[in-house]
């Protein structure tokens, strides 16, 4: 913590959020702050971030749900390239008129990698059928 309490450029030229305009505030014992700032660190948010998550049960915070995005776009690049292998496979298949060895274990690993990403989509809350 820095003098007043607060982190050095944090609530210091903010832009104004529509809908966000009551004031909470709250006093902390130092050990309390200490802690507040702490866990606000860890999390890589700032205090009135981590606390406003933490009031109303928030799951993750913005970090949380970064490193989650991080995560879905990886996922994305690799399903993107086993599509591509997987549209080797079958234009090797059509221009030799024969099945490449192997492809069967190809295709069935695609399909768990599928069904994993599908699992972890639906756990971030995508709902498919709600889908344009």
């Amino acid at each position: 913590m820095t003098s007043g309490g607060r982190q050095r450029g944090e609530g210091v030229n903010r832009p104004w959020v529509a809908g966000r305009n009551l004031r909470v505030e709250a006093t902390l014992s130092a050990d309390e702050a200490n802690e507040l700032v702490s866990r606000a660190r860890a999390a890589g948010v700032s205090r009135a971030r981590y606390l406003i998550d933490a009031a109303l049960d928030r799951p993750d915070t913005i970090s949380e749900r970064r490193a989650w995005a991080r995560e879905v776009e990886r996922a994305e690049r690799v399903m993107r390239a086993v599509a591509t292998n997987v549209n080797q496979l079958a234009r090797l298949a059509r221009s030799t008129g024969r099945i490449p060895e192997g492809t069967g274990q190809t295709l069935t690993a695609v399909r768990e990698a599928s069904a994993a990403l599908m699992a972890m989509a639906r756990a971030a809350g995508y709902r498919p059928e709600e889908s344009p």
